[in-house]
């Protein structure tokens, strides 16, 4: 085999890999230096997912440009922070032949840039752009998400709006965007259980993360679960923030038991459709408030009873409820009272800093009580999440926006809100 003049690309993005000025034999290995073996590197053994975390170490280091083989297979080969990842597209059978010494040094390598979504000031959405920063640095104990998909929550526009700024500082610029999905570019050397080409689904801190919606995201690897497989990156961007809301409130909140009766006011949107699946798998009688547009999805998830409010008034319901989720926040305590039994409770879905101190006092004095849902999504629940989506539970994403159009995206899900979720694809979701 003979090479010559040739030139790679990292991923399509137009980023340099390796540019080869002369002729060089096949078979060639330069050995790294340091504590790395070329062990993956014989002939006809295809690069499995350990090998490839290796290799990736050494381009992290500083120690790899190239791997080309005897035909041009598309093997994918990525520097630094970027994403370190050594993935194999080509067949069992075809031999390892060229292996370079690196040219660019670690220095060089930090300098990597991606693509973010960044606000500079609290205000309306309009403060959003995408701006070119440095990628995430690489660290021992966490791991490096190629970003696929970013899911949009009504937390996202709260936060950029300054609602909770009180938690979440002032130090800017800042990213938005909570729950995601995407591949593991880079394990860090302390890290277990994950290795680079993993696909996972999983969500950041909402009020000190970084923000999501990216290329590429720096993780804590409790922050992440394994992408359940029946589940699109889409879909599995979807579901962590609110199916931890979902799951959350009737596990820990309400401590909701068969037999129980809810009713789940916005049952159709992200914490609904969530929460009225996992209701039913519980066996709970679910009562659905929904628009017209949500009735066939609201039966299909599985409610015992739908009702569209925009021909039925939940006021002139003679039925008691244990249980009111409001996820509407066009339900409030005042009203929904009435339909709740002596002891039932209420879930506040959307608290505010007054509701969060007053709430616990004003509980002293009555019967029925008040819960406020204040989700997180754990490792424990995100785990929890990937069962139950193991199990068939059904994700729509009705709203697909490339990321590009992020402006227009918050604009019209702010406004109109969305079936399920709508999603921010970042790049080649499926």
């Amino acid at each position: 085999m003979l090479l010559q003049g040739l030139r790679l690309n990292f991923d399509g993005l137009g980023y340099p890999v390796a540019q080869l000025g002369g002729p060089l034999s096949g078979g060639e290995i330069a050995r790294p230096t340091g504590a790395c073996r070329p062990s993956a590197v014989v002939r006809g053994e295809k690069l499995g997912a350990r090998n490839a975390a290796d290799w990736s170490r050494w381009v992290l280091s500083g120690r790899i440009t190239l791997i080309a083989t005897k035909r041009l297979f598309s093997l994918a080969m990525s520097t630094g922070p970027r994403g370190a990842l050594a993935r194999y597209w080509g067949h069992s059978g075809v031999d390892v032949s060229v292996l370079m010494p690196l040219t660019t040094t670690p220095q060089q390598s930090k300098s990597f840039r991606m693509k973010k979504i960044i606000y500079e000031r609290y205000g309306s959405l309009s403060n959003l752009s995408m701006a070119d920063v440095a990628a995430p640095s690489p660290s021992a104990q966490t791991l490096t998400v190629q970003v696929k998909a970013v899911s949009i929550n009504p937390l996202d526009w709260k936060i950029v709006q300054g609602d909770m700024k009180l938690m979440t500082g002032k130090a800017f610029p800042k990213g938005v965007g909570i729950d995601f999905s995407g591949v593991v570019s880079q394990v860090g050397s302390d890290v277990s259980g994950f290795a680079v080409g993993d696909a996972v689904m999983g969500a950041l801190d909402a009020m000190k993360g970084p923000g999501a919606l990216a290329e590429f995201v720096q993780v804590q690897p409790h922050q992440v679960v394994p992408k359940t497989t029946g589940l699109s990156f889409e879909q599995a961007a979807a579901l962590p923030i609110v199916g931890a809301a979902a799951l959350q409130s009737l596990t820990k909140v309400l401590r909701m038991q068969s037999g129980q009766r809810l009713l789940i006011n916005g049952a159709t949107g992200g914490v609904g459709m969530i929460a009225t699946q996992i209701a039913h798998k519980m066996g709970i009688h679910v009562t659905a408030v929904v628009s017209s547009k949500g009735v066939d999805l609201a039966q299909q998830w599985g409610a015992a009873r739908v009702i569209n409010y925009q021909t039925q008034s939940v006021q002139g319901l003679a039925e008691r409820f244990d249980a009111i989720l409001d996820l509407s926040n066009k339900l409030p305590f005042s009203q929904a009272k009435r339909l709740l039994t002596p002891i039932g409770l209420y879930v506040n879905a959307v608290p505010t800093l007054k509701d969060i101190l007053l709430t616990p006092v004003a509980n002293l004095a009555r019967s029925q009580k008040v819960k406020l849902l204040m989700s997180s999504p754990d490792q424990a629940t995100l785990q929890s999440l990937h069962q139950y989506a193991s199990q068939g539970l059904d994700v729509h994403v009705s709203q697909r926006f490339n990321w590009s159009d992020f402006a227009n995206a918050y604009a019209q899900v702010q406004k109109q809100g969305a079936l399920g979720k709508a999603v921010l694809v970042v790049a080649d979701a499926v």
